[in-house]
């Protein structure tokens, strides 16, 4: 979710490799034979206050458009991979992740 991440390991991802990036954050190069996803992680954990969610509005967001874990899984993974006071805040995150995956026609 930053260039420098992207730009150190996009080029190194295989064809086949989904990957998905903060439309806000980077800048994609050359992403021919590859499948990009772009979506506003960080806009959308601003939207909730806090910034930190960003991950699980990525997770959610992921979770809408490859739908190979149900969601159940990755909601009881997030409340019991996040601090206590903030699964709350979390779950909220990543529905709104998935629910922007299924606007876009997941």
């Amino acid at each position: 979710m930053s260039q420098a991440a992207y730009d150190k390991y996009f080029p190194q991802t295989r064809n086949d490799t989904i990957v998905a990036i903060d439309e806000d954050l980077v800048v994609p190069g050359d992403t021919e034979g590859k499948e990009l996803l772009l979506m506003p992680a960080r806009r959308i954990a601003e939207g909730l206050g806090r910034i930190a969610v960003a991950n699980s509005a990525m997770i959610g967001y992921m979770s809408g458009k490859v739908g190979i874990i149900s969601i159940d899984s990755m909601k009881k993974s997030i409340v019991e991979s996040v601090p206590p006071n903030t699964d709350a805040l979390n779950l909220k995150a990543f529905e709104e992740g998935y629910n922007y995956a299924i606007g876009q026609g997941a």
